[in-house]
């Protein structure tokens, strides 16, 4: 299973290595929210976070209709850059 967490205040924007420990630290302080998981399993040439960041983002209908991803709260935004996807191996990546 993937978890999708997004950055309650959101950055919208690239960001260099830089500015990672501010990411780490944001994590930390609970800066992030759950906001879905996705339980199917990405296509064979797929990373896990190329997927969950593709799946999570309304191109024609709703992100939140898409098969095997399970929002956990209502009003919800694209995933975007500066949010984390936390991979099955509880590994956790900034988009």
């Amino acid at each position: 299973m993937i978890e999708v967490w997004h950055r309650k205040k959101p950055t919208f924007m690239l960001f260099s290595a830089e500015d990672f420990a501010e990411h780490q630290a944001a994590w930390k302080s609970g800066e992030y929210e759950l906001v879905a998981t996705i339980e199917k399993e990405p296509p064979p040439n797929d990373t896990e976070e190329d997927y969950a960041f593709f799946i999570t983002n309304t191109i024609e209908d709703s992100w939140t209709e898409n098969v095997g991803v399970k929002p956990v709260r209502k009003q919800l935004r694209s995933t975007s850059m500066g949010d984390v996807v936390k991979r099955s191996e509880d590994r956790k990546s900034v988009v």
